[in-house]
């Protein structure tokens, strides 16, 4: 993890979950007294910003881009859409969904804050404030982040799996991953729910589903304007990206595959591929 300099803001809080903590209205600085920590470079706008009682982390989103000098970079694609930053009302979003699909069960991320920061930024000619998505996690590390990690720390949280998951301990672990994901996707789909950004990327290795920025429900669908942004007839794509992410753990833990058995499993929740 690399340490990453911040400072201290005035702040309002937007959204919260009863079980919320301390709040953690950091922004980064190069001058500041505050330190976040970074995952690894996976997490662009994302870090650690502490770790507390029953081995949780504390993680806030949207604190500024972490791996250039800028504390964030605008692009042409939209007006706001900025690197390092987070949009309200795509921080309102993930944490709204966010709660809706940990009540039907699934293990994500453990939403507490939405926060605005007092610090005006002006980006194009427009002034903005910054917004946090403050979430707690057992595992801080992706799917993804497989190469920045050493390998005994994978295999740390791939050991509690079929304890926290009550799943047969003697199967190959990138088939006690695939009962989780598969078992997650057929809850979310029969609940109408579209992830919209199932990868290695928004999975944690504790098999936690997080990013829900993107996500609709019949609760809170897609507005006009999000339903130019993201398609939401993606449905069947989330099944071969969970298929992708399978492959990704036996990849990493160097596991041999048998297609058969994840076919057998996509079937067992009534997905055929």
């Amino acid at each position: 993890m690399k340490s990453i300099s911040a400072s201290k803001y005035p702040y309002r809080i937007c959204m919260a979950n009863s079980e919320g903590g301390l709040v953690y209205p950091f922004f980064r600085n190069e001058n500041g007294t505050n330190r976040m920590l970074l995952v690894s470079p996976q997490h662009g706008r994302s870090f650690i910003v502490d770790h507390v009682e029953s081995n949780r982390w504390i993680v806030s989103k949207g604190n500024g881009l972490s791996y250039t000098s800028n504390s964030f970079i605008t692009t042409s694609e939209q007006e706001l859409d900025v690197w390092g930053l987070l949009l309200m009302n795509d921080a309102k979003r993930d944490f709204t969904l966010g709660n809706e699909i940990s009540s039907l069960g699934i293990v994500t991320n453990k939403m507490e804050y939405v926060i605005e920061l007092d610090l005006p930024l002006v980006v194009r000619e427009r002034e903005i404030k910054p917004v946090l998505l403050q979430y707690s996690v057992e595992c801080p590390y992706r799917i993804s982040d497989a190469q920045f990690m050493e390998s005994h720390m994978i295999r740390s949280f791939v050991k509690t799996w079929a304890v926290n998951y009550n799943l047969d301990k003697h199967l190959p672990y990138y088939l006690q991953a695939a009962e989780v994901l598969i078992s997650n996707l057929s809850i979310l789909h029969g609940n109408g729910i579209l992830h919209n950004a199932i990868s290695s990327q928004n999975y944690t290795w504790a098999l936690e589903l997080v990013d829900f920025e993107l996500a609709s429900s019949p609760l809170h669908p897609y507005t006009e304007e999000d339903a130019q942004r993201h398609v939401p007839d993606l449905f069947q794509r989330e099944i071969l990206q969970s298929y992708q992410i399978i492959l990704d753990i036996a990849g990493v833990l160097r596991e041999n595959v048998s297609f058969e058995c994840i076919s057998n499993l996509f079937m067992k929740y009534g997905f055929y591929i």
